[in-house]
């Protein structure tokens, strides 16, 4: 049976808002234009351009009964993509009407699939949410009492915004990194997955915030390191008014001179800088092939202890020391401390977190300083320049992630982040539960929910509650509950037989591993199988390795005998 669509036209004429029906079949129809009309008298999305179309359904049966009612012919029903200021859009089930004049967009369908429209003020603004918070286009009302929608000028519009909205994004991926930089890393190539650029118009509320004035630091010296580690540049920054969240309030900063790369490590106490200047110049002379041959750094008591100075002299290292009270003289370290410290108040304050996470703001700030442009160096990265790679920067997201209800970062490789919102820490504020465990432990622990602490501030130490004599003395520990299924959540958990392993590829590349290194070693014999004697058989152990930042290191996997099943005399 064919379908009759009704198309309601208030005038009855065979005009509509002045463009003519071509209701003859043998006229000339009239050239379309790239207008789409918004009506409420329309049944159906209706268009003559078949070119504006695709996957186009021919076998419909149908009809259209326009105002003065006559009936023409529907060849299809096709879907409709457009661009728009928030992405791609899909129209379905438009109509192809051949004898059509006008692109019409009817109200009653859009309103079927999930769309708002709101009229009002001379426009009318379509909405893809109930909320009416999630606008897709709005369209002006014209002289004719009518709304067009031209999807040029949108797509035009939709690609700028686009753009720009992407240039925000990577704005903050970058740690607030100035546009004019940004702008420099993708024209000159500096690293590979950046998009197209456009300078910001306004400055966002982080760079306003991290970003304050200061004196500028004196010109650089003349002379610059003709190779990587010939100059260190070193700065301690500190103390924090906030621990972070592994109790650290320094942190101390290694430039090479050659090349711009820095390093960051986090410290407790000042005391500990002769260790990690160690612990550092092991990692960068094993990583380069090149040994650190002068150490510049203010006159600080952790750089000059008898023991860091007797250091260096074994190992004919030159120190390099400013006088007193003039850090400018350490101007590389100390101007590279003052950007870590704004790029990562830009980032805390732009997602409004607590000042806790500053260490991982700190690592973050030196890792995309790394593979940023700066004026020492002309058209590269100083990671290019200290590794001979150039960067890749596709894998960059805003931040990293952080349980708020165990003040843990959890490890998980399967993430969707929301790069435009922000943590309302007062609405997801979770309200602790405590359950006492018994334990054997000579102490108590007792972990409470902790107030979020004001900036800059010392951490403060709670008191123990006093004993209770009616309550029994039998140690107890306690733990929150949401920290017990946050853990039982994120753990990493180890397979307990082969059948479970083989379904990881990660696990089967460790067992095949294993069994090369049996085969290369030669740790077995063959032999005869003793007459009446049974077997005793092997079992894979599988166990996951972990970096000190708890990221996995290495799936290890190893094959070994039952040697718990063996009896004396009796097995082999």
């Amino acid at each position: 049976m064919e379908e009759i669509i009704a198309y309601n036209m208030k005038a009855k004429s065979n005009y509509y808002h002045g463009q003519q029906w071509s209701n003859k079949g043998d006229g000339e129809v009239k050239k379309m234009s790239d207008e789409w009309y918004i009506d409420s008298g329309c049944s159906n999305h209706m268009t003559s351009r078949e070119d504006l179309l695709v996957d186009i359904v021919r076998e419909v049966k149908a009809k259209v009964q326009v105002g003065n009612g006559v009936l023409v012919e529907v060849a299809g029903k096709g879907t409709l993509i457009i661009e728009t200021m928030k992405g791609k859009r899909y129209i379905k089930e438009v109509m192809l009407v051949p004898s059509l004049t006008e692109n019409l967009l009817s109200v009653g369908q859009m309103t079927e699939h999930g769309y708002f429209l709101v009229f009002g003020n001379h426009k009318v603004d379509i909405f893809d949410d109930s909320s009416l918070s999630n606008m897709v286009v709005s369209v002006k009302q014209k002289g004719n009492m009518c709304f067009p929608l031209n999807f040029n000028t949108i797509k035009e519009i939709a690609l700028k915004t686009s753009v720009q909205e992407c240039s925000k994004i990577w704005h903050k991926r970058f740690g607030h990194l100035n546009f004019r930089s940004l702008k420099l890393l993708q024209s000159q190539a500096m690293v590979l997955g950046l998009p197209e650029i456009q300078n910001g118009e306004v400055l966002c509320h982080g760079c306003v915030f991290g970003k304050g004035h200061r004196e500028p630091f004196p010109n650089e010296s003349k002379w610059r390191a003709k190779e990587p580690l010939e100059l260190i540049h070193s700065d301690l920054c500190g103390p924090m008014q906030t621990a972070s969240l592994g109790g650290n309030k320094y942190f101390i900063t290694f430039i090479d001179d050659f090349s711009r790369m820095c390093w960051v490590y986090f410290l407790r106490n000042k005391s500990e800088t002769f260790h990690v200047f160690k612990k550092f110049k092991v990692m960068v002379e094993l990583q380069s092939g090149y040994h650190v041959k002068r150490l510049m750094t203010d006159r600080g008591g952790e750089y000059i202890s008898a023991d860091f100075l007797q250091f260096c002299e074994n190992l004919g290292i030159e120190r390099q020391l400013t006088v007193a009270y003039s850090p400018q003289q350490n101007g590389v370290a100390e101007r590279k401390n003052r950007t870590i410290v704004e790029m990562a108040k830009c980032m805390i304050h732009d997602k409004e977190l607590p000042y806790t996470l500053w260490c991982e703001a700190v690592n973050t700030s030196v890792y995309l300083l790394n593979r940023s442009p700066t004026r020492a160096l002309e058209n590269t990265t100083p990671f290019e320049k200290f590794s001979g790679r150039k960067p890749g920067v596709k894998h960059l997201k805003e931040y990293k992630i952080l349980n708020p209800a165990t003040q843990k970062v959890l490890l998980s490789r399967d993430v969707v982040f929301d790069e435009h919102g922000k943590w309302d820490w007062e609405q997801h504020k979770v309200k602790e539960i405590c359950i006492p465990l018994p334990t054997d432990e000579l102490s108590d622990m007792r972990i409470t929910e902790s107030e979020e602490e004001p900036a800059f501030q010392e951490p403060e130490t709670e008191e123990e509650p006093a004993d209770d004599p009616s309550v029994d003395d039998t140690p107890l520990r306690y733990r929150n509950l949401s920290e017990i299924y946050a853990s039982c959540h994120s753990c990493i958990v180890e397979p307990e037989d082969f059948d479970e392993a083989a379904q990881d590829e990660a696990w089967k590349k460790a067992m095949e591993n294993e069994m090369n290194m049996i085969e290369k070693n030669q740790t077995w014999e063959l032999v005869n199988r003793p007459f009446n004697k049974p077997i005793i058989g092997v079992k894979w152990v599988y166990k996951i390795k972990l970096n000190l930042d708890g990221s996995v290191q290495k799936h290890k996997a190893r094959l070994v005998a039952k040697g718990y099943a063996q009896k004396p005399r009796n097995r082999l």
